[in-house]
């Protein structure tokens, strides 16, 4: 399987054909700032694709986001405003469409 690399400040994210996922979460101090804000429940560093309902993303102010709804609910993954999001969120929604069109 090909994945693609997105290099983030607070752990890559690597975009495969079947799931998403952050192996590592670096940067403990800024991650210590977002869970003051958002419970554990709201964020994810991993989804299987066929427990996607719906992606979002919100290029924020400090913070860009990945939003993905699973199980009715909206996990959100963070990045850095710095970080290459929009083009993580972009092969994210690619390899997702072709996910579905196979499965």
């Amino acid at each position: 399987m090909t994945e693609k690399v997105f290099d983030s400040a607070l752990g890559d994210v690597l975009v495969f054909p079947d799931r998403i996922e952050r192996r590592e979460r670096r940067n403990e101090d800024e991650w210590s700032i977002i869970k003051q804000d958002f419970s554990s429940d709201e964020l994810v560093d991993s989804a299987n694709y066929r427990n996607v309902e719906a992606v979002d993303f919100d290029p924020g102010n400090y913070y860009a986001i990945i939003k993905l709804k699973l199980d009715g609910s909206w996990k959100r993954m963070f990045f850095r405003e710095e970080d290459h999001a929009e083009a993580c969120f972009k092969n994210l929604k690619y390899k997702l469409n072709v996910y579905r069109q196979n499965h």
